[in-house]
């Protein structure tokens, strides 16, 4: 991802050869590519904010012109998207208008998005729970994130059902 050219766009580098080329170039922001395990493909997130847009994939890179697929919709503000090691599987965040996160799972064998975590606001002064920086354990039995649960920050493991362990 980057600004080369005015807007955040993605790009291809080739280390071995030398050149980069400009995968999209589009109106919003594309930001945080992941490449998927075991297929050329890549998930992006799309939209002004790259903690908050909708969730994209790019089946085949090297497809001229690129396909794009919309996971999740603009509405859902989802980023910091993650593969599993299979790459049939994506982990993600969604932020909350109250400042509060919760981590997500989506299965490509259905493309249907399942909220994991429940995002309670705490009362103040410790604010809303945040869960965030969701990523799959190498084995795909954890979903490893970062929490303020319990009022203060820590590392958790989630199960991929939802279950989440200090």
């Amino acid at each position: 991802s980057s600004n080369l050219l005015g807007s955040e766009d993605l790009w291809y580098r080739e280390p071995d050869a030398g050149f980069a080329r400009r995968l999209t170039a589009l109106p919003e922001g594309e930001w945080t590519p992941v490449p998927r395990p075991m297929s050329p493909g890549l998930v992006y997130v799309e939209g002004s904010d790259p903690l908050s847009g909708r969730l994209v994939l790019i089946p085949d890179t090297a497809a001229v012109p690129l396909g794009r697929l919309y996971l999740t919709p603009s509405a859902l503000m989802a980023g910091e998207p993650d593969w599993n090691a299979m790459g049939d599987q994506l982990c993600f965040t969604v932020r909350q208008p109250d400042g509060s996160s919760q981590i997500w799972r989506l299965s490509m064998s259905d493309t249907l998005a399942v909220q994991l975590t429940v995002g309670l606001s705490a009362t103040p002064p410790t604010g809303p729970q945040i869960d965030r920086g969701p990523r799959w354990s190498p084995d795909g039995t954890a979903i490893l994130m970062a929490s303020n649960r319990g009022k203060l920050w820590g590392v958790w493991a989630l199960s991929p059902l939802g279950e989440a362990q200090g």
